[in-house]
């Protein structure tokens, strides 16, 4: 590829990051509201400390999953990245636009939100999180956490534990801006759900 190809990929990767970022207006009124999304469980740390190692399956890792796949998967549900949060200060990081987060390669979070699925009306239990950008990194975890808010936004008692609460090590992930979807397996395919939200890696 030469470098008027490659400026030209970039080009088109970055527009369309851009498209799933704005397309959040569009979807205002099938996502549940997100002032009571639950805080980060965690006791703010009295002093600074040294990032911790956390386990294997707390590190976002390479994807097989490009952008333009995820945008024509099957859409079946609504979902949402609501917080992520330093695990040893316990602050949101919040980015420079709204509906985005930004994150240090350096530090330890934890990401909080929910996950439907409404065609279904139930709640997928094992979903991946996925960071879409010039390459894309995923993250594997689970649902199960309360959320009646959801439950009663949708008025669909299934979704009472759509909530999920995972650490993340960034570390792996390339400086960027990455349009954020929820991913769930199924036997026969796989569906992708937008979260009109990014996340920018420094």
């Amino acid at each position: 590829m030469n470098k008027l190809q490659a400026g030209s990929q970039s080009i088109r990767i970055a527009a369309l990051v851009a498209v799933v970022v704005l397309s959040a207006c569009s979807e205002r009124a099938d996502r549940a509201p997100t002032a009571a999304a639950p805080a980060a469980e965690q006791t703010p740390a009295t002093e600074q400390q040294a990032k911790p190692a956390l386990a294997p399956e707390a590190r976002f890792a390479a994807s097989t999953e490009t952008l333009e796949g995820l945008m024509a998967m099957q859409t079946t549900g609504v979902c949402s990245l609501e917080n992520v949060v330093t695990i040893d200060a316990n602050e949101s990081s919040p980015g420079d636009k709204p509906n985005s987060y930004k994150v240090d390669r350096g530090q330890n979070y934890r990401i909080v939100g929910f996950a439907t699925n409404k065609d279904r009306g139930v709640v997928p239990a094992d979903i991946e999180i996925v960071l879409a950008g010039m390459r894309t990194y995923s993250i594997r975890l689970s649902t199960g956490r309360p959320r009646e808010d959801v439950a009663d936004f949708f008025d669909n008692p299934s979704f009472a534990n759509a909530g999920y609460l995972h650490d993340a090590d960034f570390a792996a992930v390339e400086p960027g801006e990455y349009a954020v979807f929820v991913v769930e397996h199924h036997a026969d395919a796989k569906a992708a759900c937008s979260t009109n939200q990014s996340v920018t890696v420094i």
